[in-house]
């Protein structure tokens, strides 16, 4: 359906281009709309439009590709006087039989309905009327521009999936240390919690390894993962840290960047928890049919010295990632203070 579309687009965008001459010449005004189409397909100006259409087409998928892009330009310029030359050429010879026709056309009156001697005829040169000249410099022109273009945005889109996929290559490893982290503690303790903290790991390390190479995931298993991550926390925490999630909503048929969500719930596990002091995190998310919204909150504990200070690296790559994949369709608040750190965040995943 798309590529039916993308046709109808050229043959409507060729319609117009080619009736320009016939909707802007000084003679013989417009009788009906048929003017317009027996003006481009018969006479002379058929095989003038039928080379406009071969060298717009031919110099934006061959010259500029193979010559262009690779700075072959004295190729480019031949291709240029060449197009040039066809246009000479052709009309040289549409010159030679149309002449006496027009000739004889205009004295016996009958071309525009003019009197004998009085006709106004288009200038028929070497290169046809006028316009052909000037048709060709604007076919060149688009064909140039258009192709330029594309390359610039298709140079963009590679630039942009190597960025997220830098960040993401930074995240996983990022993620699957700290998860390592609290596996460990829970196995040094002999906690009776550790299988199933192990049955957790294996789901994050699935979600890690295999669907965080996509460029977008179910929700739920960004969900799922938040969930099991939570989980592996809290086992670790002990009993003076107060966590709580709450999760509201469906996420089903909806999907999400990988791993956009979890670094801000694993910063506020990184930064709230100690042992020795009460901690307080809390997670929040809701989804509606086109929005997910989620709220996360600690309060900052004392940290070591030999741990990390500050917000960490999953914020800042994400907050990155967040400009690149959701450009004006997510909202980002972050207030920290001396005792707290909050995160409001929503994204349009429509």
């Amino acid at each position: 359906m798309k590529r039916f579309f993308v046709v109808l687009l050229h043959i409507v965008c060729w319609l117009v281009l080619l009736a320009l001459p016939t909707l802007f010449r000084p003679y013989a005004p417009l009788r009906n709309g048929f003017d317009i189409f027996s003006d481009i397909f018969t006479g002379p100006r058929l095989p003038n439009n039928l080379l406009l259409i071969a060298v717009f087409y031919l110099n934006y998928h061959v010259i500029i590709p193979r010559f262009y892009f690779k700075k072959y330009y004295i190729l480019v310029i031949a291709f240029v006087l060449m197009c040039f030359g066809a246009l000479l050429l052709l009309n040289y010879n549409l010159t030679l039989q149309m002449d006496q026709k027009m000739v004889q056309a205009a004295n016996a009156g009958r071309v525009m309905g003019q009197q004998p001697g009085t006709a106004m005829l288009p200038t028929f040169r070497y290169v046809g009327p006028d316009y052909n000249l000037f048709l060709l410099i604007i076919v060149l022109v688009l064909s140039f521009s258009l192709r330029i273009y594309g390359q610039m945005r298709k140079l963009n889109d590679e630039k942009l999936s190597t960025e997220i996929a830098f960040l993401k290559a930074q995240i996983n490893p990022h993620f699957l240390f700290n998860t390592l982290n609290s596996i460990y503690s829970l196995t040094l303790s002999n906690s009776e919690a550790a299988p199933e903290a192990v049955v957790k790991l294996s789901g994050i390390m699935r979600y890690a390894i295999s669907d965080t190479t996509k460029e977008l995931v179910a929700l739920e298993r960004e969900i799922t993962y938040i969930s099991n991550y939570v989980d592996l926390q809290t086992m670790r925490a002990g009993d003076k840290a107060k966590i709580e999630c709450v999760i509201k909503g469906s996420p089903s048929g909806k999907q999400i960047a990988p791993f956009i969500l979890i670094p801000f719930v694993e910063n506020a596990f990184k930064y709230g928890v100690n042992p020795e002091e009460d901690s307080d995190i809390q997670v929040n998310i809701w989804m509606d049919k086109k929005k997910v919204m989620m709220g996360v909150h600690n309060k900052k504990v004392f940290i070591r010295s030999d741990k990390d200070t500050g917000t960490g690296l999953g914020i800042n790559t994400t907050i990155q990632r967040l400009g690149l994949v959701y450009p004006g369709k997510h909202s980002l608040t972050i207030d920290d203070n001396e005792k707290n750190f909050n995160v409001s965040l929503e994204i349009d995943l429509a």
